[in-house]
């Protein structure tokens, strides 16, 4: 496996982001407290605010990290004629967990660390019965984008498009898949090496197909780390 990768994930980014606007307003609380009580009246209950809605969100960005890190380690498994990026971002898509390119294709994950009983029907999610956002729907638009990307840049390729395919990995040990008729490869980690293989064997992307590709991505890897960072929408 070849890893084509500079730093974090653009979610990690934007982790370290509301814990540094959280820092700076616990600052700000600080010097109103020491300047006046009227002050810290005002500034004490906007800084409780903004850490009642940002908390629950890192801890969803946290169970996604978790989940990634596994992902990425079994991925490196792969031998020299895979490639892998992580954390990219094109036009049109959030932040993709992780694209591998390689006799399978183009291979977008989406990593999930859910515990619990996971039904999927068509496009439609839940856990434990209690909805949730379209797994399928989202990896499947990402994929759609990367797809229109890589169209624009390699025209005389386009047949290359078929190859895209997206996949969502479970990593919970406490996760029971139930899925139906889903426009998505679904696995659970423990079996993503053996699908990218079987991937392989079908498709059988040639090697200097797949590494032109690969170099493209990590092209545009490497330019949204120096734009703004996107926001992956959806839970982990």
């Amino acid at each position: 496996m070849r890893v084509l990768q500079e730093g974090e994930p653009p979610q990690r980014r934007t982790s370290q982001l509301w814990w540094g606007g959280v820092g700076v307003a616990s600052l700000v609380v600080g010097t109103a407290v020491a300047s006046s009580w009227m002050a810290a009246a005002v500034a004490v209950p906007a800084v409780a605010t903004l850490g009642c809605f940002a908390a629950p969100r890192l801890g969803r960005r946290r169970l996604g990290h978790v989940g990634e890190g596994p992902v990425s380690d079994l991925l490196r498994q792969l031998p020299d004629d895979f490639y892998l990026v992580n954390g990219l971002t094109v036009k049109g898509s959030g932040a993709i967990d992780h694209v591998v390119v390689g006799p399978c294709g183009v291979v977008v994950i989406e990593t999930k660390r859910w515990p619990g009983k996971v039904r999927c029907d068509g496009d439609r999610w839940s856990v434990d019965g209690w909805p949730r956002r379209s797994v399928s729907r989202r990896i499947n638009r990402e994929a759609a984008a990367l797809r229109r990307w890589l169209a624009e840049r390699h025209p005389d390729m386009y047949s290359a498009s078929a190859f895209i395919q997206s996949m969502a990995v479970f990593t919970h040990p406490d996760c029971q898949l139930e899925i139906n008729h889903t426009q998505a490869t679904v696995v659970r980690s423990a079996e993503l090496l053996r699908v990218l293989h079987e991937k392989s064997q079908k498709l059988r992307m040639p090697p200097a197909v797949a590494g032109r590709l690969a170099r493209s991505l990590a092209a545009a890897h490497r330019t949204s780390r120096k734009g703004p960072v996107a926001d992956g929408g959806d839970e982990s």
